[in-house]
């Protein structure tokens, strides 16, 4: 396995862990809204405060919908889960085409 192939591969392992933790924490944020936990719980609290950097770019691109008392679906969280597994997609494709055109 050649330096650059390797390079390559460690940059898209990398991005994929970045986007399991993003997912997982996202998840537990989506969760935790739907059921309306109390944001002053400790561990809600650390959820949202953990999450929020991932969520501040997106903040406000859609409305929450009304499920029933008190549940509600964040479909900005939905959106930024989809939006990070593109980009994590695009990203490792990036990383593939620069190491086989290096090659040529």
């Amino acid at each position: 396995m050649k330096v650059e192939d390797a390079k390559a591969q460690v940059a898209t392992q990398l991005s994929s862990l970045f986007l399991v933790v993003a997912e997982l924490g996202l998840a537990v944020r989506f969760v935790l809204h739907f059921f309306a936990v109390d944001p002053a719980n400790g561990f809600a609290a650390w959820v949202f405060n953990s999450t929020d950097a991932l969520v501040t770019p997106f903040r406000n691109v859609f409305t929450t919908a009304p499920v029933g008392h008190p549940h509600f679906v964040d479909l900005s969280l939905l959106f930024i889960m989809a939006s990070y597994a593109v980009a994590v997609a695009v990203l490792g494709k990036v990383f593939v085409w620069a190491t086989t055109t290096k090659k040529r």
